[in-house]
């Protein structure tokens, strides 16, 4: 009976776990594309850029691009798109130290 209970209980942390696991994944996925769709709506670029980081680091560069690009992402991130991330808060915080 007891190993009927240890079953029960290590299949409900396994859901849990999976299942806070793909909603995690879900976010940071959103979190990437509003990322690109910020820096490469607010950006003037001589190239085309798809790589993130090189996105990021040419819209650093760029005082214009850096102010509406946080802007953009601040005010996506509070938009109902984030509202059921469970790490919505850590994400505003990592874009205000990007953007120091």
């Amino acid at each position: 009976m007891k190993i009927f209970a240890v079953f029960g209980i290590m299949l409900t942390y396994f859901c849990a776990v999976t299942f806070g696991a793909e909603s995690l994944h879900r976010c940071n996925e959103k979190l990437k594309a509003t990322m690109e769709y910020c820096f490469q709506r607010n950006g003037r670029y001589s190239i085309p850029l798809t790589e993130l980081k090189r996105l990021r680091d040419a819209c650093m560069n760029d005082r214009n691009c850096k102010t509406k690009a946080k802007d953009c992402l601040l005010s996506k991130l509070k938009s109902s798109e984030f509202g059921n991330c469970p790490s919505k808060r850590t994400y505003v915080q990592s874009i205000d130290r990007m953007f120091k």
